[in-house]
């Protein structure tokens, strides 16, 4: 059983340390003479959420040991990876080495665009921890979207940023009820195993409901613990300032307070207001898109209401 998936496989190993597999899938694994293959077929791949990608892979280089082999990644393709907008792809090649790699090509494609790119890899060490730094950048075959990432790691921390324009919102999962585009940038920090993200959003043609949304906001995270810094924007016809929040994704509760108005000519509104939610728990990142698709409770008070500027009771 490989990945909940059964696969027969069967192989030699001989008393000089040459090996040879074979199986279903198209899998096929060879070291000899310190040449070495690995190849699979659309190998599934499930996840989590219930849905099964597929892993095909041409590879082949030579391994003398650990700390020293080079391998031409010929082909890696991902089928079938869930997004919003239907089913993807990821496409690459690449040159890998102990210290280092080339990463000819990149291409993602879904049913809203397809996206180009390159990068590198540059290791300082390789085993026990794992040390280096990582260059990919790529765009969308129109140009209306381009993506920027850069993180050196070791052991003890992560160091990176990723800069984005035109990033399709759907594309973090089909139930959320916004739609459209984000520009902005994320600093990382904090280590492997406990990551710190900083984030600077601005929404684009972004919608709920279809009525139009305006965000700019700073936001920070660690440990599934979202705190919004700044959260300045519009919504229809409601304009929101001053906004701080707070959402706990490993406990379900989250808050939300600052000041709403509007001047429009049917309503003018000024209020100060809090929200409090209440969610499902997440316990991992492959169900974070949908933390407020069950469970979902909203506690909404207004304070200091001006109502057609006549003040009235909260």
């Amino acid at each position: 059983i490989l990945n909940n998936t059964s696969v027969n496989f069967g192989g030699v190993i001989d008393n000089d340390g040459n090996i040879s597999f074979s199986g279903d899938y198209g899998l096929k694994f060879n070291l000899f003479n310190q040449s070495i293959i690995l190849n699979s077929d659309r190998l599934p791949l499930n996840t989590k959420t219930g849905n099964t990608m597929y892993l095909s892979v041409n590879s082949t280089g030579i391994f003398k040991s650990l700390q020293d082999w080079d391998i031409l990644v010929n082909r890696f393709l991902i089928e079938d990876m869930p997004t919003g907008y239907g089913k993807g792809s990821l496409l690459a090649s690449a040159m890998l080495s102990e210290r280092k790699g080339t990463i000819y090509k990149i291409n993602y494609a879904d049913e809203r665009s397809e996206l180009k790119g390159s990068g590198s890899i540059i290791l300082s060490e390789l085993l026990p921890n794992p040390a280096g730094r990582i260059f990919l950048t790529a765009s969308s075959v129109d140009n209306t979207e381009d993506y920027r990432f850069i993180l050196g790691f070791d052991e003890k921390q992560l160091d990176g940023s990723i800069d984005f324009n035109n990033f399709q919102i759907a594309r973090i999962s089909e139930d959320l009820p916004i739609s459209g585009d984000l520009f902005g940038s994320i600093a990382l920090g904090g280590s492997l195993d406990s990551p710190e993200v900083q984030l600077y959003l601005n929404t684009g043609n972004a919608f709920i409901n279809n009525e139009k949304l305006n965000i700019e906001t700073t936001l920070s995270y660690a440990d599934f613990v979202l705190s919004i810094d700044r959260l300045e924007g519009s919504y229809s016809f409601l304009e929101f300032s001053n906004m701080r929040g707070l959402l706990n994704f490993t406990e379900g509760k989250h808050d939300l307070y600052g000041t709403i108005q509007s001047d429009n000519s049917l309503l003018m509104l000024e209020s100060e207001i809090s929200v409090f939610a209440e969610t499902g728990i997440v316990e991992d990142f492959a169900n974070i898109g949908n933390f407020a698709s069950e469970n979902l409770s909203i506690e909404i008070r207004a304070e200091n209401v001006i109502f057609n500027e006549t003040p009235k009771d909260n």
